[in-house]
Formats: C-alpha cells, structure tokens, sequence
C-alpha cells in the first residue's frame, strides 16, 4: 500500500508539472512526458486515467506531428487495457500490434523490443484466460 500511494503522489507532482510545461507554452516532447505519467498511473493502478492520458497524447501526435514516442503510447495503451477491465482485453491486441508496427516503421529497435516484450506478456494472459487462470 504504501508504494500505492507512492505512486498516487508522483503521478500528482507529475501532472502539475507537465500542465505548468504546457501552459508555458511548451509542446516539444509533451507526448514523452504523457507516456511517463501514464507509465506511473498504470504502476498505481489507475487505468482509466493512463487511458485518459494516452488518448490524449494520441491526439497530440497527430496534431504536431510528433511521432518519435507513439510506439511507446500505443505499447502503455496496450498495458492498460491488459491490466484493466477483461472488457478491455481485446482491445490490447491492436495495440501491441500498432507499437510493433510503427516501431519498426521507425527503426527504432528499443521500442520494437519493449511492444514485443509487452506483445509476450498479452500473449502469456490470453493462455491463462483460456486456461481459465488471469494474473
């Protein structure tokens, strides 16, 4: 519990930071510092919210055309879904599936290893759901 609410505070400190960056004025590696916040959310525990900061990163990309991460965010949503709701199971495929793609689109062998590692892990939990058994 206590590395819980650990997390809660730097999640806290980290959104207040990043909305001062942001109200500066500031853009650049915005869609980096959300994939870090939703990375601490994820590690609390709050899915819903990481979800909520990965849709809209999601949209930041598009809008400033700032793609160097979204294999990262597109990995962190497929997590989320993962960990969440079995409602959300399904939706982790595609997911992992757009971090493998735009990651070797980019050349970017860490984040390819990092969407296949998290691409395993889907794999490993869809063996335990048919086997009846859920981390």
């Amino acid at each position: 519990a206590e590395g819980m609410r650990g997390s809660r505070t730097a999640a806290s400190q980290l959104k207040t930071h990043i909305e001062s960056y942001r109200r500066s004025g500031q853009r650049v590696a915005a869609t980096f510092f959300s994939g870090m916040l939703a990375e601490v959310l994820i590690a609390s525990r709050d899915y819903s919210q990481a979800t909520a900061v990965l849709t809209q990163a999601q949209r930041a990309a598009e809008e400033t055309d700032e793609r160097f991460w979204q294999p990262e965010l597109y990995r962190l949503q497929g997590e989320a879904q993962l960990r969440g709701s079995p409602a959300q199971l399904a939706a982790a495929k595609p997911a992992f599936e757009a971090a493998i793609r735009l990651a070797r689109r980019q050349g970017s062998r860490s984040l390819e290893q990092r969407s296949l590692l998290a691409w395993a892990g889907y794999e490993k939990n869809q063996l335990g759901v048919a086997k009846g058994i859920r981390d």
